[in-house]
């Protein structure tokens, strides 16, 4: 009888350590809410240059890539980088004219385009 419940002790405290390795982190069960910062970013740009349907969700991809790269990021420098490469992506996208009218709200064009700590 003690060796069937050592045993079975044994199975089950192997089952629970092999239950608690599967459980890895994934994006969704980040707590970070980069949705959100983004949504935000559109908006500030919207109000600012007039875009199509289309071009927003491209700038939320933009957005969310940028700020995943950005709290993935080790260094004030790296993250300076990956603001200056997503930057230049955001204003390619831009019309000659929407970039110049971007350029002229200078709050909102450094605060998406420049990193600040």
């Amino acid at each position: 009888m003690n060796k069937i419940l050592t045993i079975l002790l044994f199975i089950f405290a192997f089952n629970m350590s092999a239950i608690a390795q599967d459980k890895v982190p994934t994006l969704e069960s980040i707590p970070l809410d980069f949705n959100a910062s983004a949504d935000k970013d559109i908006a500030d740009l919207e109000k600012v240059v007039k875009t199509s349907p289309e071009f927003k969700i491209d700038l939320k991809t933009l957005f969310v890539m940028r700020s995943e790269a950005v709290a993935n990021s080790n260094s004030a420098e790296e993250k300076k980088m990956l603001f200056e490469i997503f930057g230049k992506k955001l204003m390619s996208g831009l019309s000659p004219e929407q970039l110049a009218t971007f350029k002229k709200s200078s709050e909102l064009f450094k605060r998406l385009t420049q990193y600040s700590n």
